[in-house]
């Protein structure tokens, strides 16, 4: 029996097919997993697998507690990473999503 494919692979399936551009591009990221030296090397995975050298969009994904922003801030934090990643050009802009109320 065939496995039926996820939104996700049928996305990325196009886009390395050249249905889509570097620039309608997104990866997220949850914490708090990694370290940033964790959250550089999930980044430049997801590059290679994509096939591009940038995204638009980097973001931390569902940030659900002040004690989660404080971790993300905090030296040796995510923000670190993703900092790094815009200012070498990995990324365009830098997000969070919250689906509670930290």
């Amino acid at each position: 029996m065939e496995r039926t494919r996820t939104v996700r692979e049928a996305i990325r399936e196009e886009l390395l097919q050249g249905a889509a551009t570097a620039r309608e591009i997104s990866e997220r990221v949850s914490i708090p997993e990694k370290d940033v030296a964790g959250h550089l090397e999930h980044l430049e995975k997801s590059l290679r697998a994509l096939k591009t050298d940038h995204v638009d969009l980097w973001q931390i994904h569902q940030v659900s507690t002040l004690d989660e922003v404080e971790q993300i801030f905090a030296p040796g934090g995510a923000i670190e990473a993703f900092e790094a990643a815009k200012k070498a050009g990995k990324c365009r802009f830098l997000g969070f999503t919250g689906h509670h109320d930290p």
